[in-house]
């Protein structure tokens, strides 16, 4: 018994830790995007996206800042892509809102 809360305590701890480092890459890639180092913003999200942990919010919030590298990077199809996914596949959700701001910014209709 001991040890299955020793282990779920430290999943726990595991999943915390996923998620802080996803927020400081969060962090990261927005300075970057803030000082226009688009393809470095780019990377910077790139290895957190694809590992897939953490929480939902931290993924989202690297899928916004990298729709907004690429579209620093002029790859305004590629961008409009990854918000239209967001807004499908994250609908209710902040990001999905704020994926809907940028789609209507560029000039993108897109479902409500």
């Amino acid at each position: 018994m001991i040890r299955k809360l020793a282990a779920a305590a430290l999943c726990l701890a595991l999943a915390a830790c996923a998620s802080t480092i996803q927020r400081g890459a969060a962090m990261h890639a927005q300075e970057l995007l803030n000082d226009a180092s688009y393809a470095e913003a780019l990377s910077a999200t790139q290895e957190f996206i694809y590992d897939d942990e953490g929480t939902p919010d931290a993924l989202e919030e690297l899928y916004l800042l990298r729709g907004q590298a690429l579209e620093g990077l002029g790859r305004k199809s590629e961008a409009i892509e990854l918000y239209h996914l967001l807004v499908r596949s994250h609908s209710g959700r902040a990001a999905a809102y704020q994926a809907r701001g940028r789609l209507v910014d560029l000039g993108e209709p897109c479902a409500p």
